[in-house]
């Protein structure tokens, strides 16, 4: 049985589980559960410690778990339950198996299925068609959210504010992909700079201005990064951080101005006060959150009928899921990775870089979807960045097959410790170009 486990890998099912999580697939986040505890039965737990991304999805966990028995309230909306799929989906990818295909694998599931999102609304737009409207002619609300104009087009997803965040981020992959990645068939880099230049449009034209913000963001750092590696005499560390501290301020100015502060400002600014009222009627919310999407909605109801009470803030989502405990450890996890990722002046991959800027927006996209926790973007960004990290420590598998000498940066410290400024390389691409 152990020569069966080390001659056959299922490497595949982490795209294939990506690929319908992104796609929505009816169950996507339990099966994302089950091929993380399958791989972690099939493969064997390698001796590394627990990290802080592990760490924060067993507080999650926890937290939810003991909302749930303190109120007594007991249904499939528990928010336990995804806290500990995506927590199994992550010790597999980074305690099992080589680490480089368990990353390589995030990046080609996110960006098969944001693709494919992006050529159904393609589609949409040229055909006028609504996929997701059919036979939902009595829903109003999704009639209306899809045919508010030509190019405000849902795909897979239930409005343009989603699509836009999906399409953002694969326009940050693509880019990543293209400014630190190596040279490759021109056709291939043709194929990307085409789908980037696609998405980046459809973002802009469907107008959602989160996203939009995000995208901006995101270019803006990337761009700096890619520079800083190429030039880290000319673009120090210092100058990339006043450059990042001025378009901060004037990201900040923007978003107080009368394009942003509209009517769904008020509405948000609504939901957000409401939400607080809420957990202060009830004061271990605050410390434990809601425990189930079906307690937070009933308490929603009874006090405020039928007002719009999706959360629309990630920092928000957070706070009523896992409570404050929750929160803390879920910010903390990002913050240490999106530092450690920074952290990397010449990056010799350009997996970490991207997943780092991609995970720097979160704050950013979060505020665009009603609801952001159960798309799974952030959860597979935060995953692929600490993975990106974590790989850099342990040589490939074709390296020890090949008893090659092990890449520079191969006796770099834990994810999460901040102590090393040096080059990384994670081996994603054979035959990848040393900078």
């Amino acid at each position: 049985m152990r020569d069966l486990r080390s001659r056959i890998d299922p490497a595949f099912v982490v795209p294939f589980a990506v690929f319908l999580l992104v796609m929505r697939a009816p169950g996507g986040t339990v099966l994302l559960g089950v091929v993380g505890a399958g791989l972690l039965l099939w493969r064997g737990v390698r001796a590394v410690p627990v990290g802080g991304l592990i760490g924060a999805y067993a507080v999650c966990a926890a937290t939810a778990a003991l909302a749930s028995i303190l109120a007594d309230d007991h249904n499939a909306t528990n928010y336990v339950w995804p806290a500990v799929c995506f927590g199994l989906f992550s010790a597999a990818v980074l305690w099992t198996g080589d680490v480089r295909d368990n990353v390589r694998g995030i990046i080609t599931g996110m960006v098969a299925g944001f693709s494919t999102a992006l050529a159904i609304a393609c589609f949409e737009i040229l055909t006028g068609l609504r996929l997701l409207t059919i036979g939902q002619e009595s829903n109003k609300k999704l009639q209306q959210s899809l045919l508010e104009g030509r190019f405000r087009t849902g795909a897979i997803y239930t409005n343009y504010n989603d699509l836009s965040v999906a399409l953002t981020i694969l326009t940050l992959i693509l880019v990543g992909r293209l400014l630190f990645g190596s040279k490759r068939n021109p056709v291939t880099t043709t194929i990307h700079v085409v789908v980037a230049a696609a998405a980046s449009s459809l973002v802009v034209l469907m107008g959602s201005r989160g996203s939009l913000a995000g995208l901006l963001l995101g270019l803006l750092v990337i761009v700096l990064l890619a520079s800083r590696a190429a030039s880290p005499r000319v673009w120090t560390n210092l100058r990339v951080g006043a450059i990042l501290a001025v378009a901060g301020g004037l990201v900040a100015y923007v978003w107080t101005s009368p394009y942003v502060q509209d009517h769904s400002t008020a509405i948000r600014e609504r939901i957000l006060q409401s939400a607080i009222h809420l957990m202060d009627l009830e004061p271990m919310t605050w410390l434990l959150g809601f425990s189930s999407e079906l307690r937070y909605a009933e308490h929603a109801a009874a006090l405020y009928g039928n007002e719009l009470m999706n959360p629309h803030n990630l920092i928000l989502e957070l706070l009523l899921n896992y409570g404050v405990v929750g929160l803390a450890a879920a910010a903390t996890a990002w913050f240490v990775l999106v530092v450690r990722g920074l952290s990397v002046s010449a990056p010799l991959h350009w997996a970490l870089p991207t997943f780092t800027v991609a995970a720097l927006v979160i704050p950013v996209l979060g505020l665009v979807p009603s609801t952001t926790l159960p798309y799974g973007f952030i959860q597979l960004l935060v995953l692929g960045l600490a993975g990106s990290i974590l790989a850099r420590r342990r040589p490939s598998a074709s390296a020890l097959a090949a008893t090659r000498e092990p890449a520079q940066g191969d006796h770099g410290h834990e994810a999460g410790d901040s102590t090393d400024h040096g080059r990384e390389d994670i081996g994603l691409d054979q035959g990848a170009s040393h900078r």
